[in-house]
């Protein structure tokens, strides 16, 4: 299950999937994958990650769960996604933007957050990120 939250909404979604044949190429439906829209404007978001039966019931095909904030459109599931173990650095490649500061979040969860420089505006995770 992944939960976006904020002061003011919580958005979810849950993925399942008991056996690699069920998933389907291009489709984010809820075998095995999710997704959550993200309201314009938002400045900021925690990214929660859980797992049914607290990891004890993993399927041998799919032994973790990954959660990412990615622009719409950008990202297609397919089915090797939830065995490929290159999966996560396919995807982090791009964060952070040029022209923008990044710091490990202080939550105790994990994880970083990015702002523009000094000078700079935009948003520092999405394309074209941070101009002058």
């Amino acid at each position: 299950m992944a939960k976006v939250a904020t002061d003011n909404l919580i958005s979810s979604c849950a993925a399942i999937c008991s056996k690699s044949s069920d998933l389907s190429d291009g489709s984010c439906s809820g075998i095995g994958c999710c997704q959550n829209s993200i309201p314009k404007g938002l400045k900021n978001y925690i990214n929660f990650l859980n797992s049914y039966g607290n990891h004890t019931k993993v399927s041998s095909f799919n032994r973790c769960g990954y959660s990412f904030l990615g622009e719409q459109g950008r990202y297609r599931f397919h089915p090797s996604d939830v065995s490929d173990s290159n999966f996560e650095h396919r995807i982090v490649e791009t964060v952070p933007m040029e022209n923008s500061i990044c710091v490990d979040s202080d939550t105790g969860l994990g994880g970083y957050h990015c702002n523009c420089s000094k000078g700079y505006k935009g948003n520092s995770y999405l394309r074209p990120g941070c101009q002058g």
